[in-house]
């Protein structure tokens, strides 16, 4: 019963005071080494204790070593720190009084490395909540024993043993201190430490002081520290999220380089390297499932979304057809939520049932839904409802909120993304690239309160969004610094020797195009309306143009005459193939218009072909490469269809060959054939 338990915690602490007495700290302090004699306790194991004293001379305190069982650790030998005092045994007791107590030690978890990290974090809960009968002093004193910080916990084990014994003993700021904080703390108060990452801003490493509510003795400090990535494999930047974090804090994953494309990448937080996950060539948007265990991310060419397990393995297909990697959350009940082109839609793995969440309200000028986060009480979740059509605005982006039960979608505030954080509150960002965070009730569905400012400007990618997450822990990782990309456009004459072509232009380029003459240039550049293509004038006064306005157009190239540029353009529910004047003079022509939405195209030098990859079969798992007679063909021929990504290819001058490149053999080569190859 409670008696007999507070009986025996008693008599240990009376145990450990006589040996603090000594000199000797017990540190492993747990139920195996407490052996019952006709009733009376017995502290067992002390000979770590002792070889440690005789190794460090009798100076106990200097020896950082962590050799408590994980259940009974204090936070400071959980964090190896240097001084281990008697506190430390003080709080272990108080670990095994309260399994005694409630049937449990205060933080469990389903490996040592969740316990760790949820005795550096948590709060345990109050024992009175999982035993009424316990009695007020009792449960006051385990509290304080069990306090984060050394100072904050009894001086002494025969301290806490008069405690236990004292009927009207009462621990000033216990509720605050182990009771739900989230209506009474503020968000600087509760929030793990942000940490700095060379291109990365994270909260990575476990800390206790935080718990503490400023204006103590002990108000917490933003601890902020650098993560250097290898330069073997550093972040890749992309549209969709970069990384992520696994829910207990304990692994970082990104998306990184992969042979001849991008991959994604592990770096445990107590690992000085990171390592490539295997099958996850060509995956963007990584999300972790609850235990860690498996990763989910998105094939933009494949226009899927898959799963593959962090040991490696063969590659999971959870959804095909339009998904937008636009992050996504595995539910509290192992459901997959991800972004399609018209919502955020809900699968559970190896079910081929897809449930739609939301759906994109056009009407309202809405294009997209994206960064689903899942509630943890299951009962809803935040996602972004992006604004302006064909062109994304994030000005006008708004966090919202739907209730599962209803279906009900509820607008919150303006942002660009947000993520639900256990200490109460919505972390979000806007279009500015600042880093937010507001007091959320997640039981209504209902966010209170004035916003406060974590970052002021957290960096953004290329497109001006910033890349955050948040561990079940408070973890928090962030991007910081700007990374959108500065380049200028460059003449590389055959012996390598580099010149400016205009110093006045500077941004993110990507495709670039010479037309027939060589007189101008079409170009791809990113902007704050998207991408768009813009036209160079080569001569010496030559003027630059832009060609497109509605931000969703690229790979751009020309017809034959030089009269017309070509390039993809993407619509609401479409991606096609068209051209337009070179000078601006008319609207867009569509070329193609394939049955699937088309990555690239290019017309033959002789204007009788176009060229274009698209996305795959549903069958199939990479994109594929077509060509089609510039008129009167609707069906065309396949050049190369295989389960690979068929990508970048490239006509001979007198169009009589086709090279491409392909990862179909593993790895991605080059190949070349006769073109055109099948009549």
């Amino acid at each position: 019963g409670v008696d007999d338990a507070v009986r025996i915690a008693t008599d240990v602490a009376d145990a450990l005071h006589y040996a603090h007495e000594q000199g000797i700290i017990h540190r492993d302090i747990k139920p195996e080494n407490i052996l019952l004699h006709k009733g009376r306790p017995m502290v067992a194991d002390f000979g770590i204790a002792l070889a440690l004293s005789a190794a460090a001379g009798g100076r106990m305190t200097e020896t950082g070593l962590s050799l408590g069982t994980p259940h009974y650790m204090s936070p400071e030998q959980a964090t190896a720190e240097k001084e281990i005092s008697a506190r430390s045994d003080v709080y272990s007791l108080a670990s095994v009084l309260y399994e005694m107590l409630t049937g449990n030690p205060p933080h469990t978890g389903s490996s040592a490395q969740q316990i760790i990290m949820k005795i550096i974090t948590e709060q345990a809960q109050p024992v009175t909540q999982l035993r009424k009968s316990v009695p007020p002093n009792v449960a006051a004193a385990v509290a304080k024993a069990l306090e984060k910080l050394p100072a904050d916990r009894f001086d002494s084990a025969k301290a806490f043993a008069d405690a236990l014994g004292n009927a009207a003993f009462t621990a000033t700021g216990v509720a605050s201190g182990l009771g739900a904080r989230a209506g009474a703390a503020r968000w600087k108060e509760r929030m793990a430490m942000p940490l700095a990452i060379g291109m990365m801003a994270a909260i990575a490493t476990a800390a206790w002081a935080w718990q503490h509510p400023l204006g103590t003795a002990h108000s917490p400090q933003a601890l902020r520290t650098l993560l250097t990535l290898p330069d073997s494999a550093p972040v890749v930047q992309q549209d969709g999220s970069l990384f992520a974090i696994s829910k207990d804090g304990s692994r970082f994953v990104y998306v990184g380089p992969g042979t001849g494309d991008r991959a994604l990448w592990t770096r445990p937080w107590n690992s000085l390297s990171s390592t490539m996950i295997p099958g996850t060539l060509g995956g963007d948007s990584p999300f972790l499932s609850a235990d860690g265990e498996t990763i989910a991310f998105y094939l933009g060419g494949q226009n899927g979304l898959f799963t593959v397990s962090m040991q490696g393995g063969a590659r999971q297909i959870v959804a095909l057809d339009s998904t937008v990697a636009l992050g996504g959350d595995f539910g509290p009940d192992g459901a997959v939520y991800f972004t399609r082109v018209d919502g955020i839609r809900r699968t559970v793995p190896g079910s081929s049932v897809v449930e739609r969440v939301t759906t994109v309200n056009t009407s309202a000028e809405e294009s997209r839904h994206g960064w689903v986060d899942v509630l943890p009480n299951g009962k809803g979740a935040l996602f972004t409802i992006q604004y302006g059509g064909a062109v994304n605005d994030d000005e006008r982006s708004q966090i919202a909120v739907i209730d599962f039960k209803s279906g009900t979608v509820k607008p919150l505030f303006r942002g660009v993304r947000a993520q639900y954080s256990p200490s109460g509150h919505i972390v979000y960002t806007d279009h500015a690239g600042g880093l937010f965070a507001i007091e959320f009730d997640q039981g209504k569905l209902q966010a209170r309160g004035n916003a406060l400012t974590i970052v002021s400007s957290a960096g953004s990618n290329r497109s001006g969004i910033v890349h955050f997450t948040i561990s079940a822990t408070g973890t928090l990782v962030f991007s910081g610094g700007n990374t959108r990309r500065t380049e200028t456009l460059l003449w590389v004459d055959r012996q390598g020797k580099e010149q400016t072509i205009d110093s006045t232009m500077a941004g993110p380029f990507g495709d670039v195009a010479l037309s027939p003459d060589g007189a101008r240039l079409a170009v791809t550049q990113e902007d704050g309306s998207g991408t768009n293509i813009w036209v160079k004038d080569l001569g010496a006064a030559g003027t630059l143009s832009k060609l497109t306005v509605d931000g969703n157009d690229w790979g751009p190239g020309w017809t034959r005459d030089g009269s017309h540029v070509t390039y993809v353009h993407e619509g609401e529910t479409t991606r096609d193939f068209v051209a337009r004047r070179a000078d601006g003079g008319d609207t867009a022509v569509t070329l193609l218009h394939a049955a699937r939405m088309v990555d690239y195209g290019a017309l033959s030098p002789d204007g009788e072909w176009i060229v274009y990859i698209a996305s795959p079969l549903v069958s199939k798992t990479g994109r594929d490469l077509f060509a089609r007679r510039a008129t009167g063909d609707t069906t065309g021929i396949a050049i190369a269809a295989t389960a690979a990504q068929d990508i970048a290819p490239r006509l001979s001058p007198d169009g009589r060959w086709i090279v491409y490149v392909s990862n179909q053999s593993g790895a991605y080569e080059v190949f070349a054939s006769p073109f055109p190859n099948v009549r």
